[in-house]
């Protein structure tokens, strides 16, 4: 079948999104033709004309939208478009994942979860004229109109099996404008990377702890690309595309020392390009630290969230003492790794005092930059199910476009106009090392 991919990007950034790159390489395995159609740099009004017309010119037999909830607003508009009435129209990503029975009221069929098999399996009904309401990780609608709820499949167990993603499916600017271009200076086509799925940690701002739920009884959820895989990957991009940096968009990536004594013997001798990766801070051990240095790790970015060590282990369920957050930033910059350091503001409860810890923990750790964007509840967290019974959130709030722009959360501890205006203090300082002035 010809098939194509939409990928409604609000936030109008350079960044593929790897999952497509990723589909679109398993399908093409099967047999099926592939396409995008990418809103990236479109502005709200051209995306629909722009849409029909990449539909014109493809003529593709099913459509499918990868969907994060900011995006769910225009992706429903979409598929309201009469010039799309008669295509099987798919739905799949984080948002309907977390929420298939409402996307299910849109579209024609929802893929939860990892939609590799999935989706693919699809695809081969829908072209075969076959059945295709009995697909494990599919809900949709039998002929009689009844929704047809399927269960989850087992998890991928090996992840090194699936076929190298499919870079090109996209313009190359997502690669040489990356929104990542310029944290290594110099730097011209950064090319993202999969290295593992399944972070095993159960933060309350997070949707992860609600699909692991999803998966429980299907097999081992935290897995692991082998590190001869990973250079692999590497290697066909920079044939493809040619590649000045790595990023890695693993959740965690500082888990088994023998796997990452391995990452460092292959990459220091066949890859030996600079590389970005997340990590949380108890995962910083002093010799996986020394061995991500030797395989060319430039910078590691470190969930802080909160200063607030009560508030952090309480209501965010981040359960690190302060004095191991202090030790990773310590330990990065002993082996020549930058940081950056994530933080939130508006946070439910959030108040001026613990806004003025997270400030105190930054001069303490002096990351090389930091960010303070505004917390959202997202669909499927259990942050969200708070802020709704505190009152702090409508029920059926709807997820903006854009959520780091501004609060949507009514606290008598702190009014959204405070949230913004400390928000916007510390995001001035931003990137500029020492600065950590007395200011508030």
């Amino acid at each position: 079948m010809r098939f194509l991919f939409v990928y409604p990007n609000v936030q109008r950034v350079w960044a593929p999104r790897l999952g497509i790159s990723v589909l679109s390489a398993v399908l093409k395995e099967r047999g099926h033709e592939t396409a995008l159609f990418d809103s990236t740099m479109l502005r709200g009004p051209e995306i629909a004309p722009r849409f029909l017309r990449k539909v014109e010119e493809f003529q593709p037999e099913a459509i499918g939208f990868s969907v994060l909830s900011n995006e769910w607003k225009l992706t429903r508009d979409l598929l309201k478009l009469p010039g799309i009435k008669n295509l099987p129209k798919i739905v799949g990503g984080h948002h309907p994942t977390v929420d298939a029975e409402g996307c299910l009221k849109h579209c024609d069929y929802v893929v939860r979860g990892e939609g590799e098999d999935a989706l693919a399996e699809l695809l081969d009904a829908l072209g075969g004229g076959r059945d295709a309401t009995r697909i494990p990780n599919v809900w949709t609608r039998n002929a009689l109109g009844m929704e047809a709820r399927n269960e989850m499949r087992d998890l991928i167990g090996d992840l090194d099996t699936y076929p190298i993603p499919d870079w090109n499916i996209y313009a190359r600017e997502h690669y040489t404008r990356n929104f990542l271009i310029d944290v290594k200076p110099g730097t011209r086509i950064v090319g993202q990377f999969e290295g593992s799925r399944g972070c095993p940690y159960h933060c309350t701002y997070c949707s992860s702890p609600h699909v692991m739920g999803m998966y429980k009884g299907k097999g081992t959820w935290r897995r692991e690309k082998s590190p001869r895989r990973m250079m692999e990957e590497i290697q066909d991009f920079e044939a493809r595309n040619g590649l000045a940096m790595i990023y890695f968009v693993d959740e965690i990536f500082l888990t088994q020392l023998p796997r990452l004594e391995e990452m460092a013997d292959l990459f220091s001798r066949h890859v030996r390009k600079p590389f970005l990766f997340m990590e949380r801070p108890e995962m910083v051990k002093e010799d996986k630290i020394r061995a991500i240095a030797r395989a060319g790790a430039y910078s590691m970015s470190i969930g802080v969230e909160s200063g607030d060590e009560e508030f952090r282990k309480r209501v965010l369920n981040r359960k690190m003492e302060e004095e191991t957050i202090v030790r990773a930033f310590h330990l990065a910059r002993g082996h020549g790794i930058k940081t950056h350091a994530f933080n939130m503001v508006g946070l439910p409860y959030e108040d001026r005092g613990r806004i003025l810890a997270s400030r105190e923990l930054m001069k303490r750790v002096k990351p090389d930059t930091a960010q303070f964007s505004i917390f959202y509840p997202l669909v499927g967290t259990e942050l969200r199910e708070l802020c709704v019974r505190e009152g702090f959130l409508p029920p059926d709030d709807e997820m903006p476009e854009n959520y780091y722009a501004a609060s949507v959360l009514d606290m008598p501890t702190m009014p959204r106009g405070d949230i913004i205006k400390y928000q916007n203090m510390l995001e001035i300082l931003c990137g500029r090392e020492g600065l950590w002035a007395d200011f508030l």
